[in-house]
């Protein structure tokens, strides 16, 4: 749905494919600028004997058309079963990527691999970036709770697994820059994180050169229970968010189903007191 500044509702946007035939478009992330739309997305069909499964990363006109599909893949699962995995896949281009000022895409899609890779604004990849990067194993804490959510996901479905991934995502998120630089949050940043600052960031210039690590500081932020995104000169915490109860939802068709679990949750057995949920702006200084 497209909506003005005011919030409300003026127009849809449907991409090229959703017709109906698929069991499941699902969206995996979503940007625009004046080029038009980038929309990453999962089509799932299901037939008698097998699902279908399509992702694809493209850069769509207004009215939905496809432009340029910047990344695409099609796999097909049979057996009666769907093989499903909690939080990291080793290849998840759909969701893994960012649209910068310039029109540029630049997506991280591999899980276990420090690689950026660089779309120009027509779509097609201008350069890869790589860094020799040793992969990390996740927390403790956070091991616990994805344990305790597969648990609890695998009681209440029957024929459903949900594999506890025990490695962190080498690369976790990138954040453009106004200048044509982009921060790159990595597994072994957010370990380097002191009270009062966020993660570290390896900055990478526009030419792709890594330059310096950099330390955003003069910040309330919990990383166990607040998230944040950077959009230009604003960093934005959402505080207690992390804390929010997971939601979960099913559907499907032809005999198969599907999950959808999002948020962590809280530990249950934590009795802390929780604060209020609220959205904490700062300016992003020099």
């Amino acid at each position: 749905v497209v909506m003005d500044p005011f919030g409300e509702p003026r127009d849809s946007f449907r991409p090229a494919g959703d017709d109906g035939g698929h069991g499941m478009m699902l969206p995996q992330h979503f940007d625009a600028d004046d080029r038009g739309v980038v929309l990453g997305h999962v089509s799932t069909s299901f037939g008698a004997d097998a699902v279908v499964t399509e992702f694809v990363l493209g850069r769509y006109a207004l009215d939905g058309a496809l432009v340029k599909a910047l990344a695409e893949h099609r796999e097909e699962q049979s057996g009666g079963s769907v093989s499903l995995s909690l939080g990291d896949g080793e290849d998840d281009f759909a969701a893994n990527w960012v649209l910068c000022d310039d029109g540029r895409v630049v997506g991280y899609r591999y899980a276990y691999e420090y690689e950026l890779q660089v779309y120009g604004p027509d779509g097609n990849r201008e350069m890869i970036v790589r860094r020799e990067y040793e992969t990390l194993r996740k927390p403790e804490a956070q091991l616990a709770a994805d344990r305790r959510r597969a648990e609890e996901s695998n009681a209440r479905f029957n024929g459903v697994t949900l594999e506890v991934e025990e490695r962190s995502r080498d690369i976790s998120a990138v954040h453009p820059r106004p200048d044509g630089r982009i921060w790159v949050a990595t597994s072994e940043g957010a370990r380097a994180r002191t009270d009062g600052s966020l993660e570290v960031f390896d900055v990478v210039d526009r030419e792709g050169r890594y330059i310096h690590t950099l330390r955003v500081t003069g910040v309330e932020y919990d990383p166990a229970r607040d998230e944040y995104v950077i959009d230009g000169d604003r960093l934005y915490i959402f505080r207690e968010s992390r804390m929010v109860p997971p939601k979960t939802s099913t559907s499907g068709g032809g005999g198969m189903q599907m999950i959808m679990i999002s948020g962590s949750g809280p530990d249950p057995e934590d009795e802390e007191d929780r604060g209020p949920l609220e959205v904490v702006c700062y300016v992003i200084g020099r």
